[in-house]
């Protein structure tokens, strides 16, 4: 990399001296401020953020480390920190916890946030940078090259002022800053999550060298009442409460050409989905009902159901479950699942049925009768054989009941023969 000026961009509100120090460089004199643009938020605003530009020429000198640089198995890490830390001075190194914004060894305490709190602030980063090339982890990659976002604590924490939101250094050439580290003082923005995130993408955003934009609806702004922000592909003027020249002299600013030109676009990892319920080859009943499992590395747009290729139903939140249609007609069936993420990235998994209106046969409790019974081996009444054949009586039984047959009979024979007579 090229030895560049690091200046403090404080999306705080004072200057935070750098210092230049490293275990194997000597120090290097402070930048001197050349000015600071914006202010803190008053008391009954929103807080927000100013940065301080440093003289060019103020050359801190950077780690000739060959594993400097964020671009880690092809992809700039972002690592989301809770937690907080112990940070001290010194050029920026997110392995080692060194940062160019305290101006004394500082601490910052983890956020007292829930984790389904948590989880909303990751989704909506995740979204915010979902068009580029990166990866949005809460797992701490260690001594791999990355970009810390500090989500925690209060601007007290780092010796600033009340009215600030959070803070990131920035380079008076607006070049790249690797292994940084960006603080966002969630503390002081309660459960506002959403408003948590977009000042996550204005920090982090900064140390890409991108500066305050004049368009409402872009996280880069300090401009409100718009809704919800996300990167604008718009070439805006930069400013805060008006619009200026920007940092490095151009007239307007695009956040999305920006961070595609330094960044470059998402690499296309399509999400995961499996059908858990039915399983392949089951016999199911009309209305059957389809359970899936999603995994992604973007959020979840939706996931389509398709039925022999015709589209049928959409869910766009989780659990991904469905119900058949009941007006499917008996025989075989091929259930697809389709999981598209915000990116338009899309994954599939489809299993084949056999729908039956009765679904799975049961053994039946009273079958039919052998219409080809086997021949009686003992066909004579008066047998053992037709003894085994009554329940309940012994072979005694049978036989008694054998003589009473004969003797009806020859009352029968006897009566006729007298009506003759």
């Amino acid at each position: 990399m090229n030895n560049r000026a690091v200046a403090a961009l404080l999306s705080a509100g004072l200057f935070i001296p750098a210092a230049a120090c490293q275990d194997e460089l000597a120090s290097e004199p402070l930048p001197e401020v050349r000015e600071i643009v914006g202010t803190p938020a008053l008391a009954d605003e929103m807080p927000r953020g100013v940065y301080s530009v440093i003289d060019a020429d103020a050359v801190l000198a950077e780690p000739t480390d060959p594993e400097v640089g964020m671009l880690y198995a092809g992809q700039v890490i972002i690592y989301m920190n809770r937690y907080g830390g112990t940070y001290t001075p010194g050029i920026n190194d997110s392995r080692n916890n060194r940062s160019s914004v305290p101006s004394q060894t500082a601490t910052i305490p983890p956020w007292n946030v829930s984790d389904a709190g948590w989880q909303q602030v990751m989704d909506c980063v995740r979204d915010l940078w979902s068009p580029f090339n990166v990866v949005i982890t809460d797992v701490d990659p260690g001594n791999v090259p990355h970009l810390e976002s500090v989500v925690a604590g209060h601007p007290n924490d780092l010796g600033l002022p009340n009215g600030v939101g959070g803070v990131s250094p920035f380079t008076s050439d607006c070049s790249t800053i690797n292994n940084s580290v960006v603080y966002t003082f969630a503390e002081v923005f309660g459960n506002n999550y959403r408003v948590v995130c977009e000042v996550v993408a204005q920090e982090v955003a900064h140390s890409f060298g991108l500066d305050h934009e004049y368009l409402c609806e872009d996280p880069m702004t300090y401009l409100g009442g718009c809704g919800a922000k996300t990167f604008q592909n718009v070439d805006a003027p930069c400013g805060e409460d008006g619009p200026r020249t920007c940092a490095c002299g151009q007239q307007t600013q695009n956040s999305v050409q920006m961070l595609l030109q330094r960044i470059g676009p998402r690499q296309a990892t399509p999400p995961e989905i499996a059908i858990t319920r039915p399983q392949a080859g089951q016999t199911v009943e009309p209305g059957f009902v389809i359970e899936t499992a999603v995994t992604a590395s973007q959020s979840i747009q939706q996931v389509d159901l398709y039925i022999d290729g015709t589209h049928y139903a959409t869910v766009d939140t989780a659990p991904y479950i469905f119900n058949a249609p009941t007006t499917l007609a008996d025989g075989s069936h091929i259930v697809e699942t389709r999981a598209i993420d915000v990116t338009g990235a899309e994954g599939s998994a489809s299993v084949t049925v056999t729908l039956s209106a009765g679904g799975s046969p049961d053994p039946d409790p009273n079958p039919d009768p052998d219409p080809n019974p086997d021949p009686d081996p003992n066909p004579n009444p008066g047998s053992a054989g037709s003894a085994d054949l009554v329940g309940g009586c012994s072979a005694a039984g049978g036989s008694g009941s054998g003589f009473a047959m004969l003797v009806l009979g020859a009352a029968l024979a006897l009566g006729r023969r007298r009506r003759r007579a």
